[in-house]
């Protein structure tokens, strides 16, 4: 009896629904150290997806990410005009 109550307890305990996850996953961005179409740099946004996400896990889904590559001169607030964007839409 002691064995199947450990049991379920240690299944409960990988299952657990979502313990310590983030209820929505965060952005990421990662900064090149190259440029490319003629601008200086690069920097890649990885924003999440509205698909519902895998789980590769039991216990935390992984989250699935769109890519938003985008090129400019300048570094901190900056406008649209400045800016090239690739893969906007994930494509």
């Amino acid at each position: 009896m002691k064995k199947i109550v450990l049991f379920i307890i240690m299944i409960l305990g990988v299952v657990g629904c979502g313990t310590n996850c983030f209820s929505k996953p965060p952005n990421r961005a990662y900064f090149h150290q190259t440029g490319g179409y003629g601008m200086q740099y690069h920097i890649s946004i990885y924003m999440p997806t509205a698909l519902s996400p895998h789980s590769p896990t039991l216990k935390c889904s992984e989250y699935e990410y769109a890519k938003i590559d985008f090129y400019t001169d300048d570094l901190g607030q900056i406008s649209g005009d400045r800016v090239i964007w690739k893969n906007l839409y994930g494509d």
